[in-house]
């Protein structure tokens, strides 16, 4: 487990990051999540502080937004095991059928990164399950690209780009901690990863990215936030700073405000001066 000293420079503005439109979607019933948040593994896999937190943020947020929680399912730790991710995925796939359905993914957890030796591409990635029997990115985007309708693709872990294959589309957001040569970070404090921390904890249910100062946060205004804080928070960082990746996702209408919900009070306080954060990834 590497620590590592970063020092918080302020907002970063980023160029060229397309987001996703955030008129109001109808009420759609036919929606559907999957939720995975690994922290601890068998054998000698060091362990992360801040998956299974992502995976609360996550469901709190959707739960927010009026999902019922028979419709998301959520994986921790020894749940989140190669063949339980793979039944999800599957279980997912099988209920985002329908053209008007709206699904979401998201993992959070250690990346396998690995030479491909002979193969076109140069780089394979992997999800890293509790049981450290890892799912190739080839297999995880098979089963992403099957999901029908609108769907959001979230990855908080190391060299989460390198997971789209094929899987963003202009119905498909695709969003993750970092590009596919970048690390991902935890923030202890939180008990969250930076990525997750900043744009579901701090954005999204405590409102820090509400730029328009309506009272609602949309993934319009809460992706360009987060990329920001998420670089910010990293800078200086070795072997480098997270740049979150977004891609796809211009036909959606992604998480419009509920009618009155709020969380502020609960959310992480904004971040200090000086914090300590840990490596998302296991070497």
């Amino acid at each position: 487990m590497r620590r590592l000293l970063v020092l918080l420079v302020g907002s970063l503005l980023l160029a060229g990051i397309a987001v996703p439109v955030s008129a109001a979607p109808a009420h759609v019933q036919d929606k559907w999540a999957l939720i995975i948040g690994v922290d601890t593994h068998t054998g000698r896999t060091r362990d992360n502080i801040g998956a299974v937190g992502d995976a609360v943020a996550f469901q709190d947020l959707l739960r927010s937004q009026g999902w019922p929680d028979d419709h998301v399912r959520v994986l921790t730790n020894q749940q989140a095991t190669q063949a339980g991710i793979r039944q999800g995925m599957q279980w997912l796939v099988d209920r985002c059928q329908s053209p008007d359905s709206y699904c979401v993914f998201h993992f959070s957890g250690h990346t396998k990164q690995m030479n491909n030796a002979g193969g076109s591409e140069g780089l394979h990635e992997y999800l890293w399950p509790s049981d450290n029997r890892f799912i190739s990115d080839d297999e995880f985007a098979g089963y992403m690209r099957r999901l029908n309708g609108y769907a959001w693709i979230d990855l908080a872990n190391c060299e989460s780009a390198g997971f789209d294959n094929g899987i963003s589309s202009p119905k498909r957001l695709v969003t993750g901690a970092s590009q596919e040569h970048e690390k991902g970070f935890e923030y202890p404090s939180w008990r969250n990863s930076v990525w997750i921390g900043s744009l579901v904890e701090h954005g999204m249910l405590g409102k820090a990215a509400d730029s328009d100062g309506d009272g609602h946060v949309t993934l319009r205004e809460a992706l360009p936030y987060a990329a920001a804080e998420s670089a910010a928070l990293t800078s200086g960082q070795s072997p480098s700073p997270q740049h979150p990746y977004i891609a796809g996702g211009e036909e959606g209408n992604w998480f419009p405000p509920p009618a009155e919900v709020s969380r502020a009070t609960s959310a992480p306080a904004p971040p200090p001066r000086v914090c300590i954060l840990l490596i998302l990834c296991n070497r």
